[in-house]
């Protein structure tokens, strides 16, 4: 009678541990890194893991990829995103969004390749096999249009405002 006794006391122990150190309800887990954080209200508010301290206002800046969509969203036009293989364009990164009535692509280009350079030049992508694709330049981002996509001056004015 001892031994079950001692038996259920060491489960009860070590199903306490494991409750405790499991966080309770799976709703306020952090998967962050064991780093200090400034704040626990990330994890209490269920957000995002990654905390961006003030001193680092890089960490809080938007890829002009994040830009470029959430002025979509802004302007009210819907899309999918579909991944390209930029490298075929001499690109870093692409991505295609299909519009309900066309197809919209944006590049990040390396500044110092040559692909980079002829593309700026010619105002022109290159996609190995099918050709050149006019193309609009603004620094190192480069957008591509279906002819049919109606809302293109839209769609140019935002892309004007990606920094």
């Amino acid at each position: 009678m001892k031994r079950v006794g001692l038996l259920l006391s060491a489960f009860l122990i070590i199903s306490t541990l494991a409750a405790c150190s499991s966080g309770g309800s799976g709703s306020n887990v952090s998967t962050a890194p064991d780093t200090p954080t400034p704040s626990t209200s990330s994890q209490e508010t269920g957000s995002s893991p990654v905390v961006a301290s003030s001193a680092d206002p890089v960490a809080t800046e938007k890829t002009k990829f994040e830009q470029f969509e959430a002025g979509l969203d802004e302007l009210g036009i819907t899309y999918e995103k579909v991944a390209v293989d930029a490298d075929m364009v001499g690109a870093q990164q692409g991505t295609k969004y299909k519009l309900s009535d066309g197809n919209v692509e944006l590049y990040k280009f390396d500044t110092s390749t040559d692909a980079y350079n002829t593309a700026s030049k010619n105002k022109a992508i290159t996609l190995q096999g099918f050709g050149d694709f006019p193309a609009e330049f603004n620094n190192d981002m480069a957008l591509v249009f279906d002819d049919e996509v109606s809302s293109k001056a839209d769609i140019q004015n935002l892309f004007s405002t990606l920094s």
